[in-house]
């Protein structure tokens, strides 16, 4: 009985990823795919975690930016450049039991600049869904 049901939830569980996945990459596109149109996008990421194990402490934080610019060359054509930016900041310490406190420290901090380009074609379905095609340069 038990081993049915894992079965039939992990068949559902497929289901739903497939639908999700295709819902993804199937993008409904309301803006204009028009020769001439520009095109700005970005994303922000921020993470970070502080975990002691035993004598040790880890921390890290990480917080980047990605802005994207283009605009469309033809229809349904757009080329565009992009800058990465990230910073990330980690901290390793280690804890004297005895006195409890630190007797290691090392902190590194990395700066991340990458500029790339990209071109999306998108390719329509129907007249209000498009397929999008990327490539990153």
């Amino acid at each position: 009985m038990n081993s049915n049901i894992h079965q039939k939830t992990h068949s559902n569980m497929k289901k739903i990823i497939t639908i999700v996945l295709a819902v993804f990459c199937i993008s409904a596109a309301n803006a204009q795919l028009e020769k001439g149109t520009t095109f700005l996008s970005g994303s922000f990421n921020l993470t970070g975690y502080n975990k002691p194990v035993g004598d040790y402490t880890n921390s890290d934080l990480n917080v980047g930016l990605s802005p994207k610019f283009g605009g469309f060359v033809a229809k349904n054509l757009l080329l565009g450049g992009e800058l990465n930016l990230s910073y990330d900041h980690a901290t390793y310490k280690q804890n004297n039991t005895s006195t409890s406190q630190y007797y290691y420290n090392s902190a590194t901090n990395t700066f991340g600049l990458g500029p790339g380009l990209f071109i999306r074609y998108y390719a329509p379905l129907t007249t209000h869904f498009y397929w999008l095609c990327f490539r990153t340069l």
